[in-house]
């Protein structure tokens, strides 16, 4: 889930970020009935992670107009960083009551994604795609959700329709291939979907590629994509799964 406010300061550095704030405080001296720049800066808080505050922020807009459902909205999503599910599906509600729109609904389908609560996740994405039906994300999000489910075969399903929609999205191919891969009887799928990830520029496609290939017996290949993540792969938990991957296949 992300905070949306129309100001995004998820990319700032911390000086960046108590710029921000004072910039946004000066503006509450000037304004101190404007919901706006409490919700602004209350976004910046949560950006540095300070979630009670970005919380106080936010519930003070609400204060002074209780009918915003961006404050709602972006309140539910530091309450879920602070794993206070229940009082961010309260505020996801209140806010779909206030305007039920695209991006409220995304939000709470994705909580009760985290939450594991499948069915209400699938029913919201789907809502989505009633609304949107040429949007990337409503697709992506209930295809992710069904694969989460374990329905393997409406999770291919929506991951097509991504390609259909995109035909040079490696997110795209790589969601599907892990669909594939999940279901047990794919592989060889799977293996071309990583394949076209991998040519679209996603080196990390690689490791679940090795898997793939181990599936089927291809060692050698699986070995050689595993050794192209320990090169290759910037991501510290990512590297040493694969070296394991490798001491298993070269088990005797």
């Amino acid at each position: 889930m992300t905070s949306n406010d129309g100001n995004n300061h998820s990319d700032l550095h911390e000086d960046e970020y108590e710029k921000a704030i004072s910039d946004f405080s000066k503006s509450i001296e000037l304004n101190p009935n404007e919901a706006s720049v409490y919700i602004r800066r209350g976004v910046a808080y949560q950006a540095k992670g300070e979630y009670g505050q970005a919380i106080a922020h936010f519930t003070k807009a609400i204060e002074i107009d209780p009918d915003n459902d961006l404050a709602y909205r972006n309140r539910a999503v530091a309450y879920l960083d602070m794993r206070e599910n229940e009082k961010a599906i309260f505020d996801l509600n209140k806010a779909i009551d206030l305007k039920d729109d695209y991006q409220n609904t995304y939000e709470r389908g994705w909580l009760f994604a985290c939450m594991n609560e499948h069915d209400k996740a699938l029913a919201d994405f789907t809502e989505l795609i009633k609304m949107n039906p040429n949007k990337f994300d409503s697709y992506y999000s209930r295809g992710w959700a069904y694969a989460e489910k374990g329905d393997y075969a409406r999770a291919i399903a929506d991951f097509t329709e991504l390609i259909k929609m995109n035909n040079d999205s490696s997110e795209a191919y790589y969601s599907r291939g892990k669909a594939y891969l999940s279901a047990g009887k794919y592989n060889n799928k799977a293996v071309a979907d990583f394949s076209r990830a991998i040519d679209l520029g996603d080196i990390y496609s690689c490791f679940s590629r090795g898997l793939a290939y181990a599936e089927t017996g291809k060692k050698s290949e699986a070995v050689a994509d595993f050794l192209m993540i320990i090169r290759l792969s910037k991501d510290p938990e990512l590297i040493p799964k694969a070296r394991q991957e490798i001491e298993k296949l070269e088990k005797p």
